[in-house]
């Protein structure tokens, strides 16, 4: 959650979109519209996805209008990554 993939001139994406491939992990991303590396994050996205990863199977990537900096956001927002990773289900929202 509030990835930061825009540091150091992107490398972390640069280093993905150059790897060997797949890696049997679940991988969780977002980001927010506004102003939260929305560009950046997709880019990882894409690159994942050309590693053979599968949206909604092993990789999910959710965009939410505005943003998701903010800790009251990533406070409700945290079931949404613990259901894909763990199965986890909230009954609290």
């Amino acid at each position: 959650m509030s990835s930061s993939f825009w540091w150091n001139d992107q490398a972390l994406t640069v280093a993905v979109e150059q790897s060997a491939g797949h890696v049997p992990v679940a991988l969780y991303l977002d980001a927010g519209t506004n102003n939260d590396g929305l560009a950046e994050t997709t880019r990882m996205n894409a690159a994942l996805l050309a590693h053979g990863y599968v949206q909604g199977r092993d990789l999910d990537f959710v965009t939410a209008q505005g943003g998701l900096a903010q800790r009251s956001v990533v406070g409700r927002a945290v079931a949404t990554p613990l259901a894909f990773l763990f199965g986890w289900q909230s009954t609290a929202y």
